[in-house]
């Protein structure tokens, strides 16, 4: 069953990057971003067959994996943040007469906290079931939204809210961003 699961996916992801007649050449997909995409979508899978391998290290515990994880994490960035001169840049934020730090902290608190619930969340999806059933299963909430967005393009529709976000940026000020039609 889990072999059909994964001939049905990989049939569809390669219809939906098989190359129409009908699209602008702006819109197919680059031999190079497929190339990203497929071993994105590689590591990913081998991301979630690591974690359910790594568990008993850790105790079978998924907090502490996810704390190794995220301190894993960290350090692995840290030189990237430091060579990309991230702490000049906010220190010069941080400066400004518009800085807002309860802003800041919040933002910082409240991500930090769902951030880390998400994790633990992911991790304990490997635990329980399977590194592949995870894989199925965390697609799932994307799946209404794609459709949405196939039923907006078929009814002529030129904007489509589930690709519509709504964020926030270092002074609390909202901007919309969208991935591929303007916001309403």
């Amino acid at each position: 069953m889990v072999v059909v699961a994964a001939a049905v996916v990989t049939m569809g992801f390669m219809v939906g990057v098989a190359p129409s007649s009908a699209l602008p050449a702006t819109a197919i997909p680059s031999t190079l971003s497929l190339f990203y995409g497929v071993f994105s979508s590689l590591f990913i899978a081998f991301h979630a067959v690591l974690i359910k391998s790594s568990l008993p290290y850790c105790n079978n515990s998924t907090i502490e994996l996810a704390w190794w994880t995220n301190a894993g994490s960290a350090a692995l960035i840290l030189p990237f943040v430091i060579i990309s001169g991230e702490p000049f840049k906010f220190y010069q934020l941080a400066q400004t007469e518009t800085w807002n730090w309860t802003v800041f902290l919040w933002g910082t608190l409240v991500t930090g906290i769902f951030g880390f619930l998400l994790c633990v969340a992911g991790l304990l999806s490997i635990k329980v079931t399977s590194p592949i059933t995870h894989m199925f299963s965390s697609v799932s909430p994307a799946l209404p939204l794609r459709f949405i967005e196939i039923a907006d393009h078929f009814a002529g529709r030129s904007i489509c809210p589930a690709n519509c976000f709504r964020c926030l940026d270092f002074q609390g000020r909202a901007h919309n961003v969208s991935l591929h039609y303007p916001c309403i």
